[in-house]
């Protein structure tokens, strides 16, 4: 099983940018287990992290906010699998 930790991340939001952040420029989360260095996604922000089906592994719960899409994107099974409720406005 993956261990999960947080890092902060400060990083240049484009100055003097007139709309929204540039996706390439957003802070962007992985996975690092062992050797390996998986890319979780990028535009999110962690909401929560918990057993939400009780079968004693951790989930990730995410906000996913870009340009005209937000949603919620949940990470599981051991942080390899992902479910995403995203919608557009238009």
């Amino acid at each position: 099983m993956a261990d999960f930790s947080t890092i902060r991340w400060y990083g240049w939001k484009g100055a003097g940018q007139d709309g929204p952040l540039d996706p390439s420029l957003a802070p962007a989360w992985y996975l690092i287990d062992g050797e390996s260095i998986d890319y979780l996604g990028s535009e999110m922000t962690l909401l929560d992290a918990g057993d939400y089906d009780g079968d004693g592994e951790s989930e990730l719960l995410f906000w996913h906010s870009g340009y005209n899409s937000d949603g919620y994107v949940l990470i599981y099974r051991d942080f390899h699998e992902k479910a995403e409720f995203l919608w557009n406005y238009h």
